[in-house]
């Protein structure tokens, strides 16, 4: 279903997830006195996991399309901070808990 989807994904969301990067990073300064672990749902290619990785949060990133996952793993790779992404819908919350984190904040995009 989102194998076309994944390869557009980034050029059709760019300004969008730079806006919502911000507003998410402010949010999360204003809200938490600790830099809280962060499990963002539906991550499509993990831009703004990356981005919130890279701003020194530990981040999970989960998507229900494998193309999704790939790319975002690809990108991954090439960042000091890494994100721990994983393929599951986001309605198995047992697979979600398998992971270890504890989510405060949790991103739907």
């Amino acid at each position: 279903m989102y194998s076309g989807l994944s390869k557009l994904y980034d050029k059709m969301f760019n300004q969008i997830n730079n806006r919502y990067i911000e507003l998410i990073l402010g949010f999360i300064h204003d809200n938490f006195e600790n830099n809280p672990n962060i499990l963002e749902i539906a991550c499509g290619t993990g831009t703004v996991a990356l981005a919130l990785a890279e701003n020194g949060f530990n981040v999970t990133g989960s998507d229900i399309s494998p193309e999704m996952i790939q790319i975002a793993l690809k990108k991954n790779a090439n960042n000091e901070k890494k994100v721990a992404f994983s393929q599951c819908d986001m309605l198995d919350l047992n697979e979600l808990h398998k992971y270890n984190y504890t989510p405060k904040i949790a991103s739907v995009a």
